[in-house]
């Protein structure tokens, strides 16, 4: 590389210095996209190419949307023209037609320029319809005029043969929720060129970091840990946790460590991540029992998660599929909740009953596992996996069935999935395709029994921990001898009627649960699974060898 490469180098670093974890792909698209029309209206006229007058950025909030359209801009060396379409529509602007009207003549004028429109959803309706809000419908017709009359406007300028300093209006949009964009406003000669601003990786979330606590004499290798723990972080909430430890680390007077963002995690919550599931605080110590499958899933996903060079230093996989097989009611669900907390990992909840209605075609089962590969590490949950992945699939679920199904499979056996964690939970594992149960698909499957006499005991203990239990109620024995087939669920259930059963005593100490309560709950609650269904389950087990 030569001097002037260097010195050009250096100068498009500057000019990009805020986009620190933005993929270089995606900025080189919409440099694509808006460089041609701005400055080289004579190539498109040779090459006999009409101009990109839209582009359209979609993505989470926070990512860096409206940073990179001015980041482009300042590198372009154009003026740059914002329109909020929240401020157009909350009233704030008088006129708003004619405000936007103006804004598109002002840029017009001065081209090469750049028009931005924030939050363009605001304004548009995917299926047409703005159910009589005239206001609403005047802001997107007067939109829609004035982006069709710079497209006429650039197309003219082409035509014309114009010089290298005659350019065009480039409009940049930007959205969250590309869905709710009106179908008129995605075509060619208007926002054809759609690009996606995705989450930040764990090597784009290390870049942030380092750029955003470049001022901190951080270790490297802490930034590094920090950069694996906050999956599913965008750029705005990784300056929020770095803000945030920097506060604590001055109210403790000293220099900022991995202490500090390991007490910011706690207190910094992301953006509300779309696809994502919300995990409330949960660990092992909120799981009663199953001592054994919390050590097999410490090591299956939370060390693969927290210690990712120690297993690829031994050629081992970084990702995981189990299947969790049990009666209902029994804490499928609970543990893989508390495994994804365990590992600082993003969570997605699907429900199999729901597939065929939410992801269509398996395409948008696809989009989820893409975003989990994203913001991996990610344990994806598959509850009664068994209504996606069943032998009878096809025979009476017809089409969508089939396309979701082999959309998962096709996803298990790409090899793509370093980092994700998937578990399906099912009461009915005689049910699913053996072709699924092989190795490199489900092939670790655990068998949760009914909890022992010792796990009831263990239960009891946690569920009572956050209620006024009096001291005579001794929990351990109530769960030992009292509750024999009772589930997690039932013995859930038990608590709260002993609740009920003590407010209804209307003494001063109605709100502590005593003994006679969980006496009087229990002739109301028996367990869900009869010893019939149990041995059924227990049988099960034992021909699949998971006993």
């Amino acid at each position: 590389m030569n001097d002037s490469d260097s010195t050009r180098q250096k100068m498009e670093d500057e000019e990009y210095e805020d986009l620190a974890g933005m993929s270089k792909i995606v900025i080189q698209e919409v440099e694509l996209a808006v460089m041609l029309p701005l400055f080289r209206t004579y190539l498109l006229h040779h090459l006999g190419l009409t101009p990109t007058v839209g582009v359209l950025l979609h993505g989470p909030p926070g990512v860096g949307k409206t940073m990179l359209a001015h980041a482009v801009a300042k590198k372009a060396n154009v003026p740059i023209y914002k329109i909020s379409v929240t401020e157009c529509l909350s009233g704030a602007l008088v006129g708003p037609e004619e405000t936007i009207k103006k804004i598109f003549l002002e840029a017009n004028s001065t081209a090469p320029a750049i028009v931005f429109i924030d939050d363009i959803d605001a304004v548009t309706s995917n299926n047409g319809d703005f159910h009589d809000d005239t206001a609403r419908l005047r802001i997107f017709s007067q939109l829609r005029k004035c982006i069709d009359e710079s497209y006429q406007l650039s197309c003219q300028k082409v035509s014309e043969r114009s010089d290298e300093k005659c350019g065009c209006v480039v409009i940049i949009a930007e959205t969250t929720r590309l869905d709710a964009i009106h179908p008129s406003l995605k075509t060619g000669e208007r926002f054809g060129c759609q690009i996606a601003v995705d989450y930040p990786n764990e090597e784009a979330r290390n870049d942030i970091l380092v750029k955003f606590a470049s001022k901190d004499k951080v270790d490297a290798g802490d930034i590094r840990k920090v950069a694996r723990s906050t999956a599913g972080f965008v750029g705005a909430d990784l300056a929020s946790l770095v803000d945030k430890a920097r506060t604590l680390a001055v109210d403790d007077r000293k220099d900022l460590t991995l202490s500090e963002f390991e007490k910011a995690g706690k207190m910094v919550q992301p953006l509300i991540r779309e696809g994502f599931s919300v995990l409330p605080c949960l660990n092992w110590d909120d799981v009663g029992g199953l001592g054994y499958l919390k050590r097999e899933l410490s090591i299956e996903i939370v060390d693969r998660s927290k210690r990712p060079e120690v297993f690829e230093e031994h050629g081992l996989d970084l990702w995981a599929g189990i299947l969790l097989y049990g009666p209902p009611g029994i804490g499928k669900a609970l543990v893989a909740k508390a495994a994804a907390n365990e590992a600082g990992a993003t969570f997605i909840h699907i429900k199999g009953l729901e597939l065929p209605k939410n992801y269509y075609g398996g395409s948008g089962l696809a989009e989820i596992f893409r975003r989990a590969r994203i913001c991996s590490p990610c344990v994806i949950f598959f509850e009664e996996v068994h209504t996606l992945l069943s032998k009878d699939r096809g025979k009476e679920r017809g089409l969508v069935a089939k396309q979701l199904y082999y959309t998962l499979l096709q996803e298990f056996d790409e090899g793509k999935n370093q980092g994700l964690f998937l578990i399906g939970s099912t009461d009915r594992l005689e049910a699913m395709d053996p072709s699924v149960l092989r190795y490199g698909r489900f092939g670790k499957r655990y068998y949760i029994p009914l909890p022992s006499p010792g796990d009831r005991g263990k239960i009891m203990a946690v569920l009572a921990r956050k209620n006024n239990i009096h001291t005579d109620a001794d929990l351990v024995g109530l769960g030992m001898h009292s509750l024999v087939n009772f589930s997690g669920a039932d013995i859930s259930k038990l608590l709260n009627q002993a609740f009920v059963a003590a407010s209804k005593r209307g003494s001063a100490d109605s709100r502590i649960v005593n003994n006679e309560d969980f006496v009087t709950a229990l002739k109301k609650i028996s367990p869900t699974i009869s010893k019939e269904e149990n041995q059924h389950y227990e049988s099960v087990a034992k021909e699949f060898k998971l006993l």
